[in-house]
């Protein structure tokens, strides 16, 4: 993949049991990986690194029964000490990720319908962002729940995702997000809800140019649920304070905050007529309980209609 290590194994431990033989599976009492690395790279050409390794070629249609999955029983799967790097080069400014150490544990593992899966998982992105998820999760049917967690996530080093759609300067910004999931994959397509969200933003600075035009000290986010299945979002409180934000019409007429913006244009709107019936898709429903904006200050401006160039009060 262009000169560039793919993936490699510092040390690979597998214990294989001759049980095997009795149960009528793979028995494996543990498999062990430690000191793994993988560098994925999304390349100018939107292609990954390790495209070249897939089959262009699709899978022939089958009207086959599913076959049910290998019976597999993994005592113990551990991951230590782990690193996963990341680079997007399709960027205005390439982006950059190091994952490291990236932890796992399993037990138990079998794939044997409706056995659940105990499992844990943390990494740490470039030692400053932390990521752990915890839960259990089911082989057959393909079903997890549990909790994840990313604490100090620095928005600042992922502005590179926001050149193409946004003037604003990311100066500074921290997040926090937690919350407990249940997700389950069945023939009839995915159900996936969230609870208990939680969400810290904290010292968020835009600037367009030279100009701060957004300043939030703290936002909090309380008791957050999506259903999915219910296309539903409900919000236990929003809390914010000590805000700043610059409102300004251009003498053009537009918002300085809305120009900032770099908007996708819109499809085009077909006007060929069809027999097929109209879809009534469920819209979303999103509900907040308690919204407090504490000390906020807005600061607008008028260059259109004013005579000396700027009116603004606050």
């Amino acid at each position: 993949t262009n000169h560039e290590t793919f993936a490699g194994v510092g040390e690979f431990y597998a214990n294989f049991e001759l049980s095997s033989l009795f149960h009528w599976a793979l028995v494996f009492k543990e498999i062990s990986i430690t000191n793994h690395f993988a560098q994925i790279t999304l390349q100018p050409d939107g292609k990954f690194n390790f495209a070249n390794f897939l089959s262009d070629t699709p899978a022939p249609p089958t009207s086959a029964p599913k076959k049910p999955l290998p019976r597999i029983l993994i005592g113990k799967l551990k991951i230590d000490n782990g690193t996963l790097s990341f680079s997007d080069l399709t960027l205005k400014t390439p982006f950059h990720r190091v994952i490291t150490p990236i932890n796992v544990n399993l037990a138990n593992l079998s794939t044997k319908p409706e056995t659940k899966n105990p499992y844990s998982f943390r990494a740490e992105i470039d030692s400053t962002e932390e990521f752990s998820w915890s839960g259990d999760v089911t082989v057959e049917p393909l079903k997890s729940h549990g909790t994840f967690k990313l604490t100090g996530l620095d928005i600042r080093k992922y502005a590179p995702y926001l050149e193409n759609s946004t003037r604003f300067n990311v100066l500074d910004g921290d997040l926090n997000f937690s919350a407990d999931y249940a997700v389950s994959l069945t023939t009839n397509g995915m159900d996936a809800t969230v609870s208990k969200g939680e969400v810290h933003l904290a010292n968020l600075l835009l600037n367009d140019g030279d100009e701060k035009v957004v300043s939030i000290p703290s936002l909090d986010v309380h008791q957050a649920e999506v259903n999915l299945a219910k296309k539903t979002v409900h919000v236990g409180a929003v809390k914010t304070s000590g805000a700043s934000i610059l409102v300004r019409q251009n003498k053009d007429g537009t918002l300085n905050l809305v120009s900032a913006l770099t908007l996708a244009e819109p499809a085009p709107v077909s006007t060929t007529t069809t027999n097929s019936p109209a879809t009534n898709a469920t819209p979303w429903t999103v509900k907040v309980d308690d919204v407090a904006f504490e000390n906020w200050a807005i600061k607008f401006e008028d260059q259109k209609f004013a005579k000396d160039g700027v009116t603004s009060f606050d």
